[in-house]
Parts: C-alpha cells; sequence; structure tokens
C-alpha cells in the first residue's frame, strides 16, 4: 500500500536544541555588570558642578558696619608703662619732702577728670612733678578703674596711643 504523498505522515523536524551551559551565561552577565561598574567609576571621577563645585550668591543689604576699635593688649599697656616709666626719670626731681600718694584718690581724681572732658589720653593723666611713683600709683589706678569697669581702655591701632573714656 502505497500513501499519497501528499498525505504521507512525516514526523516534525527535530530542531536541533543545543543547551547552553548556565554558567556561560552568569559570566555573561557578570561581565556586563563589571562594564557598568567601571563606567560609573569612571563617569563618577568626572567632576560635577552640583557636587564638587557649587555657585554662591547672595543677596547684601547695604549696612553700614560699625567695627568697634580693638582692646589694647596687655604688653601694650605695659609698654606704655615702660614709655611713661622712661619719661617720668626725665622729669624726675629730688624733692626733700616726701608726700605718699593713694590709689584711692587717684582713682577719684581721675573718674572727676573723665568726667569733665570725656575722652582723654592716657599720657595726658600723669603728673609731671610726682615723678616715678607718681607714674606709678596713676597707672594703678588706671587699672584698678578698668577692672571694675568704670572706665575703658581705647586703641585704635597696636601702636596707637592708649586713649581713657569714662563709662
Amino acid at each position: 500500500m502505497r500513501l499519497n504523498p501528499a498525505y504521507s505522515y512525516r514526523p516534525p523536524p527535530v530542531e536541533e536544541t543545543v543547551e547552553e551551559d548556565p554558567r556561560a551565561e552568569l559570566v555573561r552577565r557578570l561581565q556586563e555588570y563589571e562594564r557598568f561598574k567601571k563606567a560609573a567609576r569612571e563617569i563618577d571621577a568626572l567632576p560635577r558642578l552640583e557636587r564638587d563645585r557649587r555657585v554662591v550668591r547672595a543677596a547684601v543689604e547695604h549696612r553700614q558696619v560699625i567695627k568697634p576699635p580693638p582692646l589694647p593688649e596687655l604688653a601694650e599697656i605695659v609698654l606704655a608703662l615702660r614709655h611713661l616709666l622712661v619719661r617720668a626719670e626725665l622729669f624726675d626731681c629730688y624733692a626733700i619732702k616726701r608726700e605718699m600718694l593713694s590709689v584711692r584718690q587717684r582713682m577719684n581724681e581721675l573718674l572727676d577728670s573723665l568726667n569733665h572732658v570725656g575722652f582723654s589720653r592716657f599720657e595726658t593723666l600723669l603728673n609731671r612733678n610726682e615723678g616715678r611713683q607718681g607714674v606709678i600709683v596713676t597707672f594703678l589706678a588706671i587699672l584698678e578703674l578698668a577692672r571694675d569697669a568704670q572706665i575703658v581702655l581705647l586703641q585704635e591701632n597696636p601702636i596707637a596711643p592708649i586713649y581713657l573714656k569714662s563709662q
């Protein structure tokens, strides 16, 4: 018996399926991951405007800044005392009668003087006739008044003259 060739049974063609190794797919994915990771590192190494540099803008109002003069350093006050002592030696007078000077009395005199004048230079508060002892008593009186915040010592520059002002 012969079959009609049009109706003959032919088995479906067998596809040759080659099974891929699952490890190969995993290796391929890992290599792709490494490429993306390397590209990300290279991109991250590039400077970015938003990350590494920032554009800063500030709106500044027109203000008048009042800067108080700096307070004199202790070393400058001591240096001024040294200069005053040298100047006082030039006007050293040898008196037979010696009067005792009082720091408390000198403090009152300084406060009265500063209340009338308001602002006075350090050197002008010294009495040249009193010599070295007068300079020391006046200096101690100034320090006591400054400590009690009854006067303020002012100086514009590090080498500038020192001024006293009553509070």
